[in-house]
């Protein structure tokens, strides 16, 4: 059988619905409505709705073994607050403490634009690519108005002391590391490069196996850099991951997984720590 034809039961969503409350949420909603229509799964009726009994254990290993239980928790808990779903785990066993799910029809069937979190999500978005281009305005406007000044750096030279080079620690002099501008040169040099920046960036996703449809929404979120991409990248590769779990950690703005030593880098901190490493200090990622 070839493995490029569909041999399971696929996950289907619909695009507008992924618009209007996202894409992860809408592919967990749809599933949701698949599980609350079949026949073989069994459901309780109580308040007016159809109810399935579903831990997030259950969500993981039959029906999204490509998310962990946090991103799970997040799209769930993200549906209940755009009032499209409603749980509860007072309908089994008293020991039972499982969550049962129903859908909100009627709100949903009301739906007709993106829900605020996503209306939300999208302004914080637009107002971070205004940021940016304020930063750059404001930064060639003062490397304009006020260039670089002589910053004095420690120069050691060399001494011959019986017959060997060794470095002489009282001959050492301050020269200039940068010189004053004339008035009449550019400052461009002196303006962060964002064209740059973004080229680096894509570098670490195409590395890290990120697809070009996500690029343009990682790259307006202002902690997504290239570092931050490599060293999530580096991290899922050793734990096995898949690119998945990179993505969504981009998306929340986590650190990079703790190692189980529960230690850090002295120079970088646990940002960059992985089962006792330091993925700058041992060149897995570069600064």
């Amino acid at each position: 059988m070839t493995k490029l034809l569909i041999n399971e039961p696929p996950l289907q969503v619909l695009p507008t619905l992924a618009c209007w409350v996202g894409l992860n949420e809408a592919i967990f909603l749809q599933q949701l409505h698949y599980l609350l229509s079949a026949s073989r799964i069994q459901r309780v009726k109580a308040d007016g709705r159809e109810w399935l009994r579903m831990p997030i254990g259950e969500w993981c290993e039959d029906n999204f073994p490509f998310w962990s239980e946090t991103a799970i928790k997040r799209m769930r808990d993200n549906l209940k607050n755009d009032g499209l779903i409603v749980t509860r785990n007072d309908l089994g066993e008293a020991r039972d403490q499982a969550d049962w799910y129903a859908i909100e029809y009627g709100k949903l069937t009301k739906l007709s634009g993106p829900v605020g979190r996503i209306h939300g999500l999208r302004q914080k978005r637009q107002g971070s690519r205004a940021s940016v281009r304020n930063v750059l305005v404001d930064n060639r406007d003062k490397a304009v108005d006020n260039p670089p000044s002589v910053r004095n750096v420690p120069s050691v030279r060399n001494v011959p002391m019986g017959g060997t080079n060794r470095t002489d620690v009282t001959a050492v002099r301050f020269v200039p590391m940068y010189k004053e501008k004339e008035k009449s040169s550019s400052s461009s040099s002196s303006i962060p490069n964002q064209e740059e920046e973004v080229s680096r960036l894509r570098e670490a996703m195409v590395a890290a196996g990120i697809g070009r449809n996500m690029w343009p929404e990682l790259e307006t979120i202002e902690w997504v850099t290239a570092q931050s991409v490599a060293a999530h990248a580096a991290a899922a590769k050793q734990r096995g991951e898949p690119v998945n779990f990179v993505i969504q950690r981009l998306r929340s703005g986590d650190q990079v997984p703790e190692s189980k030593f529960g230690k850090s880098c002295t120079e970088h901190g646990p940002a960059f720590w992985l089962n006792g490493i330091c993925l700058v200090c041992s060149g897995t990622v570069k600064m």
